[in-house]
């Protein structure tokens, strides 16, 4: 993770943890982001998870959402670089298996290789991917934004 994504990060949970916020749900937590701030958490998140549990956990700790997967999916259309293509590719197969695995938990014993396989893909690119979003962030929203 860049110190810029990072950092974003951070800022907007910390908000989160204000006493006057404590209260919101991670929903309403999503829906006051700016969309740096978005960019931020939702990538923030999706890295950290995959990297942690692979796209598996991604899926059972909730943080997929349906939501979440379009943002990712629009962001790297608009990034439009190698890293965002890939990702994009990897995301419209995981959320194809995650509907699989909402409909049947049974038909995890048989996704897990493709699973397995999104995670290595993820990895081999994830360093690359991760500083083309921090360089879209600084040029689309400014670093001290």
């Amino acid at each position: 993770m860049t110190k810029f994504i990072q950092d974003t990060m951070d800022a907007a949970y910390k908000r989160w943890q204000k006493p006057e916020n404590k209260n919101w749900t991670q929903v309403q937590f999503w829906a006051q982001l700016s969309e740096m701030e978005k960019v931020a958490v939702f990538v923030g998140n999706y890295n950290y998870q995959v990297e942690n549990g692979g796209h598996l956990q991604y899926h059972g700790n909730r943080v997929a959402t349906q939501e979440n997967i379009r943002f990712l999916m629009r962001l790297c259309d608009a990034m439009d670089t190698e890293s965002s293509r890939r990702v994009k590719q990897i995301l419209r197969k995981f959320k194809s298996l995650a509907a699989e695995l909402d409909e049947d938990s049974d038909n995890f014993k048989y996704m897990h290789e493709d699973l397995d396989n999104l995670d290595t893909m993820y990895y081999r690119i994830k360093d690359r991917f991760l500083d083309d979003v921090n360089n879209y962030m600084i040029l689309t929203f400014g670093k001290n934004t």
